[in-house]
């Protein structure tokens, strides 16, 4: 007979990134892990935004897709499904992929436009972007190879641009966005002003939360 068990729950305070540490607690105390890129639900799960999006658009690939990373499952996951449909021929390309992040924690960008392999650890991390407050993804490396084999881009935002684009899109949309989210509206201004797109091209944001999370913020 299968034995049942009655789920449990600890509260530990750390950073996103540092859950990995718990990866032998967890493993000793027989409960399932459930950490980004741990178990592949989570990252094959994300990468359902490539399915998504390539339906909607009546299986057109956008020429961009600007997605805030922190942990950056869904930027991964996404290359990932991308690069499936185009193996298994459901699309003829794959997008160019922007990562953004705030200005007080980007590890990602500077490692990319360092042409770095890895990512170092961003010392004193400070955001109002909290799902993007993450000094070492676990996932580093793979997160810059998407990128590099996108042709990608990386490109740093400030809270206050995030916090702008915030009350811009729920002014001007109706989008209740948490600053993670806002974090692909405020690169926008960056890519057109400093003409790193051209504007016929097509580009997707990804919102990635509600603000209802974050009312503070506004």
């Amino acid at each position: 007979m299968r034995r049942k068990t009655r789920p449990g729950r600890s509260r530990t305070e750390a950073l996103l990134s540092q859950s990995r540490f718990y990866l032998h607690w967890v493993s000793s105390a027989s409960s399932y892990l459930a950490s980004t890129f741990v178990t592949p639900y989570r990252h094959d799960g994300k990468g359902t935004m490539a399915l998504e999006t390539c339906e909607q658009l009546a299986w057109r690939v956008p020429d961009y897709v600007v997605y805030p990373v922190g942990g950056g499952v869904g930027l991964v996951g996404m290359w990932k499904m991308f690069s499936t449909l185009e193996k298994i021929g459901w699309v003829n390309k794959r997008p160019r992929f922007i990562a953004v992040q705030p200005d007080g924690c980007a590890p990602v960008v500077k490692a990319y436009n360092s042409k770095r392999d890895d990512v170092d650890e961003w010392k004193n991390p400070k955001t109002i972007a909290f799902g993007l407050r993450i000094p070492k993804p676990l996932a580093g490396k793979w997160i810059l190879r998407c990128l590099r084999e996108s042709d990608g881009i990386a490109l740093l935002v400030t809270d206050e641009e995030i916090r702008k684009s915030m009350g811009q899109a729920l002014k001007n949309e109706g989008l209740l966005l948490e600053p993670s989210s806002a974090a692909t509206i405020a690169a926008l201004r960056h890519l057109y002003g400093e003409k790193m797109i051209d504007r016929s091209a097509e580009v997707i944001l990804i919102a990635t939360g509600s603000g209802l999370k974050t009312l503070e913020q506004f």
